[in-house]
């Protein structure tokens, strides 16, 4: 994969006499950038995040996005997933996201692997990136409705959901331990998680990949498909419950192996238990105090030197889900508010809020992995998000609690959406809701504040009133 560059060597040859370096340039491909969104309100933390946010995924764009613009400088699923959903909010960019599904769609093998890292002439297995790519799909087409897109790309999904459940440890079975296979296990996240056996956050992972799948298959009117791998996504979780829940605890163990439980609980294996559909419902609650708290730091153990942003993408997709809304945005304004305040400028690859060494470790910093506030900030405190595929359908959830006011321009892919909403005395949520095109919108709000909210809508909108519960599920809430 190419590098980097922060300086530039110039050499002569064959100089007789003095040379004159009248300029350098360096050109770096790039997309134009016609549409932006906006966001601002009245926290100056918040404002601030959107705004290192914008700079990171500018500067980790190169035509297709990149992990880092002095690093490998290369795209990779994980990476990527983040950075387009970032990239809808900041510069209605939906086709360098449908451009980069492809380029991955395009790597598979004949045996339904798909490359990790692309364009690239490496192959590089990571089994969990892989599965992200159906997560990521799924997510593209809630904001896109690209059915045409969906066309393409499922018969990539069927053959790479075949090939694992070709390396479970039976059909329909849990993913055993592949890296005798690959040579190399799972990422998850970078902290010392238990990876050997049967690996509680690699399961979860494709438990949500089949999920997302079989709402695919739905969409893509394959209903055999959509069955299959709802089944199969239910069999999958109940066995690794019933392998690894450690009930004297009240939470999972990393893996299973040598016909034992592992002895490490991670709260990354218990965060993607639940982000996956493995842990039950009744269990919620338990996991979440064991690991988390109501105050800063708020997370009880994390990963030390280790800590990132990359893993804080799943810990929020579950907070919002769970409806733990003002939690997560707290969280969002302490964890990225400290990497401000420590003297980052854009995301880095490595912060521990609780650390006092940030100087001394050489990392990235400009990570492209770090920019998922500028999606939640959108989706969880504006409140808008589609409720259907596409985005003639939306919910609108705000979240008041967190600040007073709140303006934003949100790009779709067709037109715009502006809103101004703020809290008014005696806790009166005003809403001006306005569009370039047709736009249902559906209120989801607070019982406080439904009764006496007043809406101010143009012309373009039709206020609807819920009627499915599925709407008032965050995007990938599919525990």
């Amino acid at each position: 994969t190419p590098r980097g560059f922060r300086y530039i060597m110039i050499l002569g040859s064959s100089l007789k006499g003095k040379a004159i370096v009248e300029a350098i340039h360096a050109r770096i491909p790039n997309r134009e950038i016609t549409t932006h969104g906006e966001f601002t309100c009245s926290d100056k933390v918040l404002n601030n995040i959107w705004d290192a946010g914008s700079l990171t995924l500018s500067s980790t764009i190169r035509g297709n996005f990149i992990d880092a613009p002095c690093r490998d400088q290369a795209q990779y699923i994980s990476d990527a997933m983040i950075q387009s959903w970032a990239a809808c909010h900041l510069f209605g960019d939906f086709a360098l996201t449908t451009s980069s599904l492809q380029t991955f769609a395009r790597t598979q093998l004949e045996t339904g692997e798909l490359n990790s890292v692309s364009p690239s002439g490496l192959f590089q297995i990571i089994p969990d990136y892989s599965l992200l790519w159906i997560i990521w799909l799924r997510r593209h087409f809630m904001y896109t409705g690209d059915r045409k897109l969906l066309q393409e790309l499922f018969p990539v999904v069927i053959k790479l959901l075949e090939y694992y459940d070709h390396l479970a440890v039976r059909h329909n079975g849990p993913l055993g331990d592949l890296s005798n296979l690959y040579g190399i296990r799972c990422f998850l996240d970078y902290d010392d998680i238990d990876r050997e056996g049967i690996c509680v956050g690699l399961n979860a992972i494709y438990c949500q990949a089949l999920t997302s799948a079989a709402r695919l298959a739905k969409e893509n009117d394959q209903q055999v498909f959509a069955d299959e791998f709802q089944r199969r996504a239910a069999m999958v979780a109940s066995q690794i419950r019933e392998l690894t829940w450690f009930e004297d605890q009240g939470v999972f163990v990393d893996s299973y192996h040598d016909a034992e439980m592992s002895k490490i609980c991670s709260w990354q294996t218990n965060v993607l238990a639940i982000y996956g559909g493995i842990a039950l419902p009744q269990h919620y609650d338990h996991i979440w105090n064991t690991f988390f708290m109501d105050e800063p730091p708020y997370e009880r153990y994390n990963s030390g030197e280790y800590n990132n942003p990359y893993f804080k993408f799943f810990l929020l997709e579950v907070a919002f889900a769970l409806g733990k809304t003002s939690w997560a945005l707290r969280f969002i304004r302490y964890y990225w508010g400290k990497m401000l305040a420590a003297g980052a400028v854009t995301w880095w690859e490595l912060f521990n809020p609780e650390g006092l060494d940030q100087n001394l470790r050489i990392i990235s910093k400009c990570q492209g992995y770090g920019v998922a506030p500028n999606g939640f900030l959108i989706s969880d405190l504006v409140g808008i998000r589609p409720s259907t595929p596409g985005m003639s359908r939306v919910v609108f959830n705000p979240c008041p609690q967190a600040c007073s006011w709140v303006k934003a321009t949100v790009p779709t892919p067709y037109g715009r959406i502006n809103i101004e909403w703020k809290v008014k005395s005696g806790n009166t949520l005003e809403a001006n809701i306005s569009a370039n095109y047709p736009l249902e919108v559906i209120p989801i709000l607070d019982p406080a504040m439904a009764e006496s909210a007043e809406f101010k809508i143009s012309e373009e909108i039709t206020i609807l009133t819920p009627v499915d519960d599925n709407d008032n599920h965050h995007q990938n809430g599919d525990t």
